[in-house]
């Protein structure tokens, strides 16, 4: 059987053949034992051969994103193309060999550079938004405001939801019942997390902390006589503040994510404390000069350090603390200065009143420093990227600032110092307590080698037979035929976009692998007309900018406040509505780059929505979507969220970071490139840590991790389930649609294979929709002949294709990885 080979590098490659060698070539290619279905390692095994390699091109495997404007290559001999040609691997100008130490692309200092700091989109109207912040400055509210972040329920109609910093939780009192108003905080153990059983499987269907348990009220003595309210301020990427002021005094919290202290900045005011447990002692222990420190033990067996920092020259010896009933702590008089609580690990190292274990001796040297603010830095160079959290710091004592870490920082943290402090987070595992008002993080596996075709490590050249080729032009045909533009019109943005990548898909395999230049152009402009109707904003709900949060977002419930297209007028799901849309037109621009002069602005509009890189353009607050202290985004926007913000489905996360690289790519934008190179690697180590889990897993409790993903994410509840069903093929199949070339890169072959042996493989014969193409076609980056087969039936049934699938993609992506 002939077959011919693509490799992804080539924007439009002529199928070639294997033919029979000349003499000279074949005695040539017989020494080099070349063959189109090599690894990528027998390639350079053999190659080595040949002594010095100088003279060959390097470039990367599965890449469209070859150029020697950005890549530094240099030509293959003519000898060797002969060669390479005649095996089947093409010519130079559509082959090229991975270099041997790694991927070189630009180096990017600051990839947190603005996209365009303007707001002309003129088909675009503007619109004040029904629903409206709450408890936010008034000065601020001009400004761009956060929407998917953590305090948002702080911002929402029912501001005493928690929030959760990590590994605290937080949230505003009003007071009652004879308690003044004030901040509560609290920090659940792994033993006080609560488990829920599923009805199929041992596996437990849901877990989550228990909210409402304060362990300490941040209050005063004023606030029960004044009607105190929460004022919010200084929204940013990883912090806020909140202020409760009365006619007298104020009292303010800085909240930053990860903080190993919860501050209180006291001003004028007698300090207050309140907990739901009783108060077991109050015990005043050495402190540093001018400063106090006392131990707060509950009757839950928890123990709160407490610091006390007077201002300078209002240092009282009588200040003291003392316990007013079972729940009241009260200072003994009127303070100005900072008052931090901190939860002690009781560990093996000692008793909590003894203040030499290495636990309190670490909170003791760095109590007085605390974060109010976090700016993001970062740079990339080829295969490697590296991110910083710059803290704003205020020390009292000249100490760093100490910070807890998900694991998945730990794992990749390369500037700021270990200490043994540990705490469990919500639903992240264990946090370890980092010193350093910089903590820096790198990731050396960007996929800059992952182009627009299907991305294997392990096959770096897609070979394709005859019979294969047959069977997806014959798809293609009659996919491509199909009216996109009318397909595509649809009342929803997210059902719209799956259309339209859809058929950016077909197009792109009939460009690329079909090398038929009269069906691409057919399909092209059609592909072109149905992405018009969006970019000139005649769908039938029109998007707006948003001027009261500042974004855009659909027009359907943004004057009522009522929910519709999955919300997206309440900033629910952006990512994965847009994701689809930047994809196709980074899709439709490689194709014909002439496309993009007259839709650039459009399509960055969507991703500035999305992810805004800086605080320079003040039309998008920056990253609304992606946490970068989390590793990945969350969909929900802003509306109040009993178990905080949340993600369904990791893969449609992943899906927009893709298109955003494409994009970046096509428009020669290397800034944007670069930085979706860096998000995608996070993203890959995140979810691998927190939502694609397994027997693997050791993060995520032994209890759940055998449901394999972590259905919805909440940042205080993993959820085995989705909002639109609980079945299981939805559940697994919602973490892996849509598949595109950037799927193997973040779901390894081997958690797939594992998925579909101990979930996939006993439900799949009862799955009849299209939830069995999804499951089928991520299958392929585990077992891509038997997902062929699957496509490539006969009698294939096109209802098991789900709307955003065609048979013409499934078969090329699974072919491609055979």
């Amino acid at each position: 059987m002939s077959r011919s080979l693509v490799h992804s590098s080539a924007r439009s490659l002529p199928l070639l053949a294997a033919k029979p060698l000349d003499d000279p070539t074949k005695a040539i290619a017989a020494t080099l034992k070349i063959d189109p279905r090599d690894s990528i390692e027998s390639v350079r095994s053999n190659l080595s051969a040949l002594g010095d390699l100088s003279h060959l091109k390097f470039n990367c495997p599965h890449s469209t994103l070859h150029n020697s404007t950005r890549s530094p290559n240099i030509t293959i001999p003519m000898q060797l193309d002969t060669i390479f040609q005649a095996v089947g691997f093409g010519n130079s100008n559509a082959f090229s060999i991975p270099a041997m130490s790694g991927i070189n692309s630009a180096f990017v200092h600051d990839i947190f550079l603005p996209i365009a700091i303007n707001n002309s989109l003129p088909q675009i109207p503007h619109q004040e938004n029904f629903i409206k912040p709450r408890g936010l400055d008034g000065s601020q509210c001009h400004l761009p405001i956060q929407t998917n972040k953590f305090y948002g329920n702080l911002l929402s109609t029912n501001q005493s939801t928690p929030i959760w910093t990590n590994p605290y939780s937080l949230w505003w009192h009003p007071g009652g019942n004879g308690t003044a108003p004030g901040v509560d905080v609290a920090h659940i153990d792994e033993n006080q997390k609560v488990f829920g059983k599923g009805n199929s499987s041992a596996n437990a269907e849901y877990f989550f902390s228990p909210v409402g348990l304060t362990s300490l009220r941040f209050s005063a003595r004023e606030f029960a006589a004044n009607h105190c309210h929460l004022i919010l301020d200084s929204p940013s990427q990883q912090s806020i503040n909140m202020n409760i002021d009365a006619n007298c005094g104020s009292l303010k919290l800085p909240l930053v994510q990860g903080m190993a202290f919860v501050t209180g900045i006291y001003s004028n005011l007698v300090p207050q404390f309140y907990s739901t447990f009783h108060i077991h002692s109050l015990t005043r222990v050495h402190s540093a000069p001018e400063s106090f420190k006392y131990l707060v033990h509950l009757n839950d067996s928890k123990v709160w350090a407490v610091y006390i920092f007077p201002n300078a020259g209002t240092f009282r010896i009588d200040f003291n603390l003392h316990i007013i009933n079972n729940s009241f702590i009260e200072a003994s008089c009127e303070f100005s200065g900072v008052i931090q609580i901190a939860k002690i690990p009781i560990t093996h190292t000692g008793h909590f009143l003894n203040t030499e274990c290495v636990e309190q001796a670490v909170y003791d040297f760095h109590a007085g420093s605390y974060p109010t603010g976090v700016t993001l830095s970062g740079c990339v160079g080829g295969s490697s990227g590296s991110y910083s959290f710059n803290y704003v710091v205020c020390s009292l004592r000249g100490a760093p600032v100490l910070t807890y870490l998900f694991p998945h920082h730990v794992a990749s943290i390369t500037e700021g110092l270990k200490t043994p402090l540990q705490l469990v987070s919500t639903v992240r595992g264990t946090m370890t307590a980092f010193f350093g008002n910089r903590l820096t993080f790198t990731e050396t596996d960007l996929p800059v080698y992952v182009g627009f075709m299907p991305y294997s490590p392990k096959r770096p050249f897609a070979c394709y037979s005859d019979l294969q080729l047959q069977s997806i032009a014959a798809a293609a045909a009659k996919e491509a035929a199909r009216d996109v533009v009318n397909e595509s019109n649809l009342q929803s943005m997210y059902f719209s976009g799956k259309v339209l990548q859809k058929y950016a898909l077909v197009c792109l395999v009939v460009s690329s692998i079909m090398n038929n230049k009269d069906l691409t152009d057919k399909l092209l402009a059609n592909l072109k007309a149905a992405f018009a109707r969006f970019s000139q904003n005649v769908q039938q709900h029109p998007l707006v900018y948003d001027i009261t949060w500042k974004g855009i977002s659909s027009s359907a419930g943004i004057k009522d406040g009522t929910i519709q297209d999955f919300g997206n007028s309440q900033f629910n799901d952006h990512h994965f509505h847009y994701g689809y849309f930047v994809h196709t037109a980074a899709i439709i621009g490689h194709l014909d780059p002439t496309w993009i002069s007259d839709n650039k602005d459009y399509v960055n509009n969507l991703i500035r929505d999305v992810a805004n890189p800086s605080t320079s353009d003040i039309h998008f607050p920056q990253f609304r979507s992606f946490d970068w202290f989390a590793g990945h985004s969350w969909a929900a926007g802003i509306t109040p969220r009993g178990d905080g913000k949340d993600e369904e489905s990791s893969s449609e996360d992943y899906n927009f970071y893709y298109g955003m690289k494409l994009w970046g790519h096509v428009t020669g934008d290397e800034v944007m490139e670069a930085r979706a190179n860096l998000m995608l690697a996070i993203q890959k180590r995140s979810m691998n840590s927190y939502m694609l889990l397994g027997s693997t897993n050791k993060i995520e409790p032994k209890s759940f991790v055998m449901n394999y993903v972590s259905g919805i994410l909440l940042e205080n509840k993993l959820n085995y389930t989705t909002y639109f069903s609980g079945l299981e093929q939805c559940i697994l199949g919602i973490h892996m649609l849509p598949t595109t070339g950037i799927s193997g890169y973040i779901r390894s072959a081997e958690f797939v294979r594992h998925e579909w042996n101990d979930k996939v493989a006993s439900l799949i014969s009862s799955v009849a929709d299209g939830w069995k193409g999804i499951l089928y076609l991520d299958y392929a980056i585990a077992e891509p002949a038997a997902a062929y087969d699957f496509f490539a039936n006969r009698a294939f049934n096109l209802s098991f294709l789900d709307d955003g699938m065609s048979l013409t993609w499934s078969l090329a992506y699974s072919a491609s990885l055979a």
